[in-house]
């Protein structure tokens, strides 16, 4: 039981008998009582770690599940890598009688939104997405040539399908309602037939070599299918990935055994939330800026990218994690920038940095979804496959009933009252 914190997600509370009006918090993550240990001087720390948190279920989340944790001293995130890999080689070869080629690749968060439009691209796919923007305003339709006017805002990506020109308007017409839900206007096609274009948009793209250009740029052939989306780029991108992984399990022979991990690394710091007229952070408060962003953190926080890295396999994220801030002056800022005031901080944080002041160590971690991983090997579709007893969706147990009514008296013992 731990102090509660902000960590991304809501606390399960646990009120004190001993100390009415006061509550525990059951750990969302050992976050900052490992790096606590660090700075007092132990220099690897790892455990198997329950870990609880009230958030909305969905395949590959649950209540309360399991992490495999760790943190070190005086490391970067290719030490940390390291280490992982090592272990996943080793569980592979021992227990799965396979050999994992490593190190895996790595890419920037960047470079893995504009590629797959996805944190956690699924590698087995055999497309990707194509920046088009400059081919596709060479034709004459309207939107196309509005994204190539100002390609810093917008932009016109393809999803070059391979052999799928055979595809029906019915299935065209349900990948294009996945596009919308994700804010997309909608998702123009056309096919690869004979050299040039035919169907959908092929008759704005008459003129002249603008077809073989578009085709050229999108590195399509005959027999492909173009998907393509336009407007704002983080719209157009996050759409045409989920189109991706769709089209992907739909029509592409994906083999479970296949294991393609990959290091996804250098995600934002921050998010601007509409709602609050604020910076948020993108995932932890406790993360390490890019030093070469550290600049930006008081006159652009949403320029900053942080010392942060996911680790992905077939489209599942099933690590997490990032070097440490481990100087009170730079926590105390990125404290200040989500709108947290000196008081409040030291209220929450008070223990962790004041802990700074006696000299910590660069330190870095990860935790990794030990249910996720077993359900990733034995090729289950969720982790409740993993799980003994897991929750339903509305967080409910089955077996005994839980969540369930508290005798009034113990209510009273707690100093709390049910409001009706």
């Amino acid at each position: 039981m731990v102090k509660p914190t902000p960590e991304g997600a809501r606390d399960y509370i646990v009120p004190s008998r001993i100390h009415p009006g006061r509550f525990f918090a059951l750990p969302q993550s050992p976050q900052l009582y490992k790096q606590i240990l660090m700075v007092s001087g132990f220099d690897r720390y790892y455990q198997i770690a329950r870990c609880l948190r009230d958030e909305d279920l969905r395949a590959d989340r649950q209540p309360e599940f399991t992490q495999i944790d760790l943190e070190m001293s005086f490391v970067a995130e290719e030490d940390v890598f390291a280490v992982v890999e090592g272990m996943l080689e080793s569980v592979f070869r021992r227990n799965l009688g396979r050999e994992l080629k490593i190190p895996f690749p790595r890419m920037t968060y960047r470079e893995a939104m504009h590629r797959y439009g996805s944190d956690k691209p699924d590698l087995r796919i055999p497309f990707e997405i194509k920046d088009v923007t400059s081919a596709a305003g060479g034709g004459t339709m309207e939107k196309f040539r509005e994204a190539s006017a100002d390609p810093a805002a917008l932009m016109t990506g393809v999803l070059p399908v391979p052999g799928q020109a055979i595809a029906s308007r019915r299935e065209i017409e349900g990948w294009e309602a996945a596009a919308k839900l994700m804010g997309a206007t909608g998702l123009a096609w056309a096919r690869v037939k004979g050299g040039g274009l035919d169907g959908g948009i092929a008759k704005f793209f008459t003129e002249g070599d603008t077809a073989a250009r578009l085709i050229a740029e999108a590195g399509a052939k005959e027999g492909d299918l173009l998907l393509l989306a336009s407007g704002p780029r983080a719209i157009v991108l996050r759409s045409l990935g989920t189109v991706r992984t769709q089209i992907g399990n739909q029509k592409f022979t994906l083999d479970p055994k296949e294991f393609r991990f990959v290091w996804v690394h250098q995600f934002p710091l921050f998010e601007w939330d509409e709602g609050r007229s604020a910076w948020t952070p993108a995932h932890h408060i406790f993360t390490m800026p890019l030093d070469e962003h550290l600049a930006y953190l008081e006159s652009d926080p949403g320029k900053v990218h942080a010392q942060l890295y996911d680790l992905a396999a077939n489209g599942n994220e099933l690590a997490s994690g990032s070097i440490r801030i481990h100087r009170k002056d730079i926590q105390e800022q990125v404290l200040r920038i989500i709108g947290m005031k000196s008081e409040e901080a030291h209220h929450k944080f008070g223990f962790l940095l004041e802990s700074f002041e006696y000299g910590a160590p660069p330190h870095g971690g990860i935790a990794l979804g030990l249910d996720r991983l077993v359900v990733l090997f034995s090729g289950g579709d969720s982790i409740r496959d993993a799980i003994a007893f897991p929750k339903t969706a509305s967080a409910t147990s089955l077996m005994d009933g839980a969540p369930a009514v508290v005798d009034p008296a113990d209510l009273r013992e707690l100093k709390l009252r049910i409001e009706p």
